[in-house]
């Protein structure tokens, strides 16, 4: 088969989630390769490479610019600049690569984007396959080829696979629910909390719960589920830095009722917001949390925990604590401006798009570090994913909504117009009749 846009989007939408459930760290290689390849083939297909489809409009594109400069700022006062300003460069780079993905999907029309979907529905249903196949004969595929050091823990191996799949369920039910499938793939994401309970990733549960819930009202009540969104968005960030400098104690480090993970967390939330207090406008710099236990700020707390061991396991903490108020104020900017988005889908994807993000949202609130590569390869892939569900054009044919919806197409992003041939009819000429006219009689000369 020749290579094509189509063919290599459906190879990255297969692969992507068992390599997230095996090897997560492989999805960073992944999703590069596949953009580069997407790039050479949009430069083919359209004799250029369409940067302006690189930008995602001034709504989310100019925060997100803003975001990059501030960061790049803080490199300066970071604890290690060298380093602060490498990891940004790597960071922008997944970033465009993102973006390259995202422009491919935007260039395929409706009839392009089956073999991918296709190809996403029997990625997702082999990656949980393989999660209870691994689970259930003692992980021989990871133990073959995975790390092999002491300190790797085999039930939490498939974590960040757990993550994965809990994020990739929603675009998956809502390419189901548009099939055959209809109202039944709403019961995919509860069916799916089997499978990752037998893993030790609280983060993924409660990234399921979450977006089950904001998809639920989103199906419900329409544009609540936006609204609530919003409200949880700029609560988190306004709300959290405060609660949390109240959060530890002696008590709370070792309360019997949360699991050794949880209570470390209460120990570097605290910690961080000390921190936060000490630089709360301009931040510690960008990516200076890696670097606090060998500058000696962050030490071990009195249960024998470090109190800084990479990052906060929490994105909001970690951008005030790293950026301050200013990078605090153009995240929050930047996700209003993705809220804001998600409400311009037709009902179906709304749903599922809004769970999406709550899900990646929630994750982030309780694991990984926001700069990690591994994690914004996942998101962006999810993003790239959810738009793949999406029809050009902007029909989409909702369970929840009865008749198609009509979307607006995203600025710069006009997909592409097929444009048929037009057969020229043949005119067949007709015959003429000559009329007899008939002479009128006197009387009917009077008459008339």
């Amino acid at each position: 088969m020749a290579m094509s846009l189509p063919t290599v989007l459906a190879a990255f939408c297969l692969i992507l989630p068992t390599l997230l459930v095996l090897f997560a760290n492989a999805s960073v290689p992944l999703l590069a390769a596949s953009s580069a390849a997407m790039a050479l083939l949009l430069w083919h297909r359209e004799r250029r490479l369409p940067w302006s489809w690189l930008w995602p409009g001034p709504a989310i594109g100019l925060p997100l610019a803003l975001l990059f400069a501030w960061s790049l700022a803080t490199c300066l006062w970071a604890l290690e600049p060298g380093e602060s300003l490498y990891l940004l460069l790597r960071v922008a780079s997944l970033v465009i690569a993102g973006l390259f993905l995202m422009a491919a999907v935007a260039a395929l029309d409706e009839h392009e984007r089956a073999m991918p979907r296709k190809a996403m529905l029997a990625g997702f249903a082999i990656a949980v396959a393989v999660v209870v196949l691994e689970r259930s004969l003692g992980q021989p595929i990871y133990t073959t080829f995975g790390p092999t050091s002491p300190q790797h823990n085999l039930l939490s191996a498939m974590n960040r696979g757990a993550t994965g799949l809990a994020i990739l369920v929603w675009p998956v039910t809502a390419l189901l629910a548009r099939g055959r499938a209809g109202y039944w793939a709403l019961l995919l994401p509860p069916v799916l909390l089997l499978p990752l309970s037998f893993l030790e990733s609280n983060a993924a549960i409660f990234g399921l719960v979450a977006g089950a819930l904001i998809a639920a009202l989103a199906l419900w009540r329409g544009t609540m589920g936006r609204r609530l969104l919003i409200a949880i968005v700029v609560a988190t960030f306004v709300i959290m830095p405060i609660a949390f400098s109240g959060l530890y104690n002696g008590e709370l480090a070792r309360a019997p009722w949360l699991d050794y993970s949880s209570q470390h967390r209460t120990e570097i939330w605290a910690f961080s917001t000390d921190l936060i207090a000490d630089k709360p406008l301009f931040g510690w710099g960008f990516d200076s949390a890696d670097d606090m236990a060998g500058a000696g700020i962050a030490t071990i707390s009195e249960t024998l925990r470090h109190l800084m061991p990479s990052h906060p396991h929490n994105a909001v903490v970690q951008i005030w604590l790293e950026l301050g108020a200013v990078g605090a104020a153009l995240a929050l900017a930047l996700m209003l401006a993705m809220v804001w988005r998600l409400d311009r889908l037709p009902p179906l994807d709304a749903a599922a798009a809004q769970a999406t993000f709550l899900s990646c949202f929630s994750i982030s609130l309780v694991s990984y570090g926001i700069w990690q590569s591994q994690w914004i390869s996942t998101l962006l892939a999810a993003a790239a994913i959810m738009a793949l569900v999406r029809v050009p054009g902007g029909v989409s044919v909702a369970v929840a909504a009865g008749p198609a919806g009509r979307e607006p197409a995203p600025p710069n992003q006009r997909p592409p117009v097929e444009r048929k041939a037009v057969e020229p009819k043949a005119v067949e000429p007709k015959a003429v009749e000559p009329k007899t006219v008939e002479p009128k009689t006197v009387a009917q000369h009077h008459a008339d």
